[in-house]
């Protein structure tokens, strides 16, 4: 039969394993996370430097006084309507990563509470 102290030991190393293997694994989310974020600040920038253009093109549109005008304008409402609804759509996406990062330290402050309530019932049966 092993000493307490074996098994005490040998239980420890495998919680410590199972943490580093989920902290792994956490950390392969984070990255991706990070990842999808860069690839959507990409994404935000072009957005908002054809936005600039659209801007532009407006009060060029503005400074014309002919019968296309109403046209143009138009035509340049309709693309900073399509501009704004993916600005829209990429902040939806931002606050669900937002609260992706909530829910994973949410996970982790959870894991590790249980490890260290584990530990301590642990502990007082071993000392009894």
């Amino acid at each position: 039969m092993p000493d307490k102290p074996d098994q005490y030991y040998k239980e420890i190393s495998e919680s410590v394993k199972s943490i580093f293997e989920l902290t792994g694994r956490i950390d392969e989310r984070i990255k991706n996370l990070v990842d999808q974020h860069d690839e959507i600040s990409q994404r935000t920038e072009k957005i908002i430097e054809r936005q600039e253009n659209i801007f532009t093109r407006l009060s060029v549109l503005e400074t014309k006084n002919n019968n296309d005008l109403k046209e143009d304008v138009a035509a340049i409402k309709k693309e900073l309507n399509d501009v704004e609804l993916k600005v829209a759509t990429l902040q939806m996406t931002s606050q669900s990563h937002e609260n992706k990062w909530q829910i994973i330290g949410e996970a982790i402050f959870k894991i590790a509470i249980t490890v260290i309530g584990a530990v301590i019932v642990w502990q007082l049966g071993a000392n009894h």
